[in-house]
């Protein structure tokens, strides 16, 4: 048994000499001692921060909607404004009328570039929008926004429409010159005054048949 034993020992350690001399010959390394390998000098073994896709900031920024005039209804438009913007900046937005491509695609507005309109809070209702336009005009010579009939209908959807579209506001109505002016909804039915002799403020059901 241990002649037995002694003979597959020296077996196997023939066979390792063997193999270290086929990879001696065959050219392989056997030096188990590391090669230092050079690292770029702005390599960082133990960094302290990480890296990541730069995403373009869309914080700050968001689309609201104005409303003009398309084949004699209202037609919702867009407009990059700021996301904290002001209900005095989008009517002005929606003053400022359609833009040229809007124009070629014959989008109007019922709404003339000349008029200045001032937004406040009704104190009563903080929720219903005031709308007094300013100007220095005889209001019995010159009608109420510069136009009548069906223009200024379409005209009082265009800012009803863009005011309801105010995130918090439940209602429209229109001073001139700081006085309450009522105005007629889709029907042409004039609004209807409340006890303290205020309009009744109108929203976007009151001109259904203006809808987009």
């Amino acid at each position: 048994m241990t002649r037995s034993w002694t003979t597959k020992s020296i077996r196997v350690v023939a066979t390792l000499i063997t193999g270290l001399l086929l990879l001696g010959a065959c050219g392989v390394p056997i030096d188990v001692d590391p090669i230092p390998v050079a690292l770029p000098a702005e390599f960082d073994l133990n960094p302290t921060t990480t890296t990541s896709t730069t995403v373009p900031d869309a914080e700050g920024a968001r689309f609201h909607r104005v409303f003009f005039i398309l084949d004699g209804r209202v037609t919702p438009r867009t407009r990059e404004l700021a996301d904290d913007v002001t209900v005095q900046e989008l009517i002005d937005t929606l003053l400022a009328g359609p833009d040229e491509d809007e124009r070629a695609l014959s989008i109007e507005s019922r709404l003339g570039p000349d008029l200045v309109a001032e937004t406040r809070e009704l104190v009563s209702d903080r929720s219903v929008l005031v709308l007094n336009f300013i100007d220095d005009l005889d209001p019995e010579a010159s009608p109420f926004l510069g136009v009548e009939g069906e223009l200024r209908v379409e005209a009082i959807a265009q800012l009803v429409f863009t005011g309801m579209d105010f995130e918090g506001t439940s209602g429209v109505i229109f001073q001139r010159n700081e006085v309450f002016q009522p105005v007629a909804n889709g029907e042409g039915e004039l609004q209807q005054l409340d006890a303290d002799g205020v309009p009744v403020p109108l929203t976007n059901t009151d001109f259904l048949n203006l809808a987009p």
